[in-house]
């Protein structure tokens, strides 16, 4: 969804190419300000340090707490991924004996403790990758990791056969991917919402 060269600094990805696009349309500039946590991401609408996260939010009843969504621009699935020679199942993961492998304030973290809460977390910081979450997998700190099959197949890239879906066809959750806007701010939500519903159709 969205990336950063780390020698140039220059942002890029489909939400990149999205928010460019959708700048043209309303006729303002887009600007890429700051990178925030998972965790922390609200606080910064809050403070009003930008005015919206851009690099795609999948939206939860927790967060619509806090702070406002776009329109959906797609749907993205989660499975549970084991490594190659596991058995678990979906039946098994809640339960004390289970590891999840999570990021601090990320879904992952959120589907562990809303969707499996007798399982213990074992939890990376905020900015890990989702490499990261899936190595805890592989190298035996976690039995499962909940992440879209796109990071999975990224992941198989470079280590393949370590890892198994275990969720056969059938995901553990589909969330709507939205920017996230500050709470009750209702013309920035209407022009961002009038931009993609034009970019989408």
């Amino acid at each position: 969804y969205f990336d950063m060269d780390p020698n140039t600094k220059i942002p890029h990805g489909i939400m990149v190419d999205l928010m460019k696009e959708a700048g043209k349309k309303l006729n303002i500039s887009v600007q890429w300000t700051e990178e925030v946590g998972w965790g922390s991401m609200i606080e910064g609408l809050k403070t009003g340090r930008y005015d919206a996260v851009c690099s795609s939010v999948w939206q939860n009843a927790a967060r619509s707490v806090q702070a406002d969504f776009s329109t959906p621009i797609g749907y993205a699935t989660v499975d549970a991924w084991g490594r190659a020679d596991s058995q678990y199942t979906m039946a098994d993961f809640n339960d004390v004996n289970i590891k999840v492998s999570t990021i601090d304030g990320e879904m992952s973290d959120m589907i562990a403790k809303n969707m499996f809460p007798k399982a213990q977390r074992v939890s990376l910081p905020q900015n890990a990758p989702f490499s990261d979450v899936l190595l805890q997998v592989v190298t035996g700190k976690a039995d499962v990791a909940f992440v879209e099959p796109k990071i999975a197949a990224d992941f198989l890239k470079v280590h393949p056969g370590s890892l198994k879906n275990l969720t056969k066809g059938d995901p553990v959750a589909t969330y709507p991917i939205t920017l996230m806007l500050p709470r009750g701010d209702v013309e920035l939500r209407s022009m961002i919402d009038g931009a993609l519903t034009e970019i989408i159709y």
